[in-house]
């Protein structure tokens, strides 16, 4: 489905989500690692503002929310200058940073109740690391950035016990700038050198902390400041040229595959890419203009048709250290680091990325159970709705099999309103203020209906929930005042059925409304 729609449609959408976006600030510090549950909520760490032992944060930000609904610091000792990585599994939150001074290594902070409360800590591993990634099973896999012992990755486990000293050193002569992905449920590991020059490996079978274990590297060229996003659309890398451009490649299997140039001129060392539970790749990285520094936010569902705008421009400092997460519907958080504060993009229906109806152009659906499909404007075929997606106006809808939650505006500036919708198919437009639901399932003719006749002999469709939304049927249309309601053609008539609230029936110059356990049949005229 999205490949389909998201082409199309996603500048407009991203457009207007864009202009939403308003970031803000929640706290003092430095490099933030973010992730983000199957709700929304976005769990946060960084490290403190402080010049000796700096501390561990913590945030958990509600979607919507500005302010963190749970924040702490964590009982940490010693220092990091490293990123924290967050992982989240149901109500456990887990929290890894390297922490050097009397007992050097990665530990392992954990909450069993959303963040609330954290442990003591625990080692979980011995490597210093900046990237790391959830995976495979129920442990992290983490690249060290510039170490002495060139580039290392190591599996620690994200719950009880540790990987003590076991490491995989993968690349001697690549110290620098080390990122991990999963192709599947196999680490696949970029380092570079100094100049840029990059090459990967990727796990085979055995235990990822044996470098024997890996296959042997691949040299992929200039990479500048790799990073690896893998899931549901399969595993991609972004990295800067020689030339200072920003590109994009997906792994087919064996290598990287040819580049995709995501933008002509941008901060590759400040840059990000991930990849939703749905597989929409969501990247940012700053770009200098005359008017400031503006932070580049783009979304794609392949790595090769992408669409990008400006998601905030600063004047007082880069957006550096920058990093995404998002929940499957698309909708995230933007974390970036500027003037010693952390800053973040709100989330919510204005967060970037997010389909979002458009007044007179589209309304947004997301299925809710069964099989929905979508016939676009214009064209003869239906496609699957999988996921949230954004559709034109004049749009075909079928829920014969399946229910659907559409959202709408009732104006430019109106608020959003949803109803759920279905068992019955219909054409989506917008009246004014008004969105409707034109039943649209060819029938058999009624004087000529036979047994044997292909064509049903009624069609209906059943709405719930509240808005600026309408049912049209052959002979009258059903507007919803607050309401569950069943609009159904026949031969006998159209029929309106409310078992909630209540609805306006409208049968040529003829007004009705229709309350909750009763029902109004229009005949039609002889």
């Amino acid at each position: 489905m999205r490949t389909v729609l998201l082409v199309a449609l996603v500048a407009f959408a991203l457009t207007s989500s864009l202009a939403d976006a308003q970031p803000f600030t929640i706290g003092a510090g430095h490099k933030p690692g973010v992730a983000v549950d199957p709700e929304g909520t976005a769990y946060i760490a960084y490290y403190g503002p402080e010049a000796g032992d700096t501390s561990l944060h913590f945030c958990r930000l509600a979607r919507g929310a500005t302010t963190c609904a749970g924040q702490a610091v964590l009982p940490t000792a010693g220092s990091s200058l490293s990123r924290p990585f967050v992982s989240v599994a149901g109500a456990r939150v887990t929290v890894l940073q390297y922490r050097f001074g009397a007992a050097p290594g990665i530990y392992r902070y954990t909450s069993l109740n959303r963040g609330d409360s954290f442990d003591g800590g625990a080692v979980a591993g011995s490597i210093p690391f900046d990237e790391a990634v959830a995976g495979p099973g129920d442990t992290a896999t983490v690249a060290t950035y510039a170490f002495q012992e060139g580039g290392v990755v190591q599996t620690v486990p994200l719950s009880g016990g540790s990987a003590g000293e076991a490491r995989a050193a993968l690349f001697p002569d690549r110290p620098y700038n080390g990122t991990v992905g999963l192709d599947g449920q196999a680490p696949v590991a970029v380092f570079a050198t100094g100049a840029g020059d990059a090459a990967f490996r990727r796990f085979g079978a055995g235990t990822p902390n044996d470098a024997a274990a890996w296959g042997a590297p691949v040299a992929i060229g200039y990479a500048d400041y790799p990073k690896l996003a893998g899931g549901r659309s399969g595993l991609f890398l972004l990295h800067g040229t020689a030339a200072g451009a920003i590109e994009v490649r997906r792994w087919n299997g064996s290598t990287f595959a040819g580049p995709v140039t995501l933008a002509a001129v941008g901060d590759d060392a400040q840059a990000s890419l991930v990849q939703d539970p749905a597989g929409r790749l969501h990247a940012t990285w700053p770009r200098f203009d005359a008017d400031g520094i503006h932070l580049v936010y783009a979304v794609s569902d392949d790595g090769r048709s992408w669409d990008s705008g400006t998601l905030t421009v600063q004047g007082d400092d880069i957006e550096a250290q920058t990093r995404i997460a998002a929940a499957a519907d698309h909708i995230g958080v933007v974390a970036w680091e500027s003037a010693g504060q952390i800053r973040i993009s709100a989330s919510g229906p204005g967060a970037p990325g997010v389909p979002r109806p458009e007044f007179g152009k589209s309304v947004v659906l997301k299925p809710i159970s069964g099989r929905v499909r979508v016939r676009l404007k214009g064209s003869r075929r239906f496609v699957d709705l999988t996921e949230v997606d954004d559709v034109p106006l004049g749009s075909t809808v079928d829920t014969r099999s399946g229910r659907v939650e559409l959202a709408s505006v009732p104006s430019r500036s109106g608020a959003l309103e949803k109803v759920q919708l279905y068992d019955g198919q219909f054409n989506v437009t917008q009246k004014g203020a008004i969105t409707q639901f034109a039943l649209n399932e060819s029938l058999a003719a009624c004087r000529r209906a036979s047994a044997a006749a292909k064509k049903p002999k009624t069609r209906r469709l059943w709405g719930d929930g509240k808005g600026h939304f309408r049912t049209k049927g052959a002979y009258s249309a059903a507007t919803v005042r607050g309401t569950r309601w069943l609009v159904q053609d026949s031969c006998a008539g159209t029929l309106t059925r409310v078992t909630e609230g209540s609805v306006l029936v409208t049968a040529g110059r003829k007004r009705v409304i229709v309350r909750a356990g009763k029902r109004y049949l229009a005949k039609p005229r002889r």
